[in-house]
């Protein structure tokens, strides 16, 4: 699903990123349109506090909706030539080398 998640939400919302004033979405194929790939850091879900509890910790740092906001923040001020193509640690906002 990792894999195939993505392709089928790009697939649905292609037409309507096509249409959009500023778009966020596939980098290479497309020069009108941004795309990145976002880490959201260790967040409060129940993969993520399996992970927290296995590291020593009660539960994962990062509430939903902190990584929620991180990443629209993120996609909010996306300029292409400096965000697409690139991957990011939402948290700190830094690159992550691929």
């Amino acid at each position: 699903m990792n894999a195939l998640g993505p392709l089928a939400l790009y697939q649905a919302v292609k037409p309507l990123l096509e249409k959009s004033q500023a778009p966020n979405a596939i980098h290479s194929a497309n020069k009108d349109l941004i795309a990145f790939a976002v880490h959201p850091g260790l967040v409060q879900t129940e993969s993520g506090n399996k992970s927290a509890r296995a590291m020593g910790l009660s539960q994962a740092p990062n509430s939903q909706r902190l990584g929620v906001d991180a990443i629209l923040g993120l996609i909010d001020n996306a300029p292409r030539e400096t965000t697409s193509g690139k991957f990011f640690n939402v948290m700190d906002g830094t690159e992550i080398p691929w």
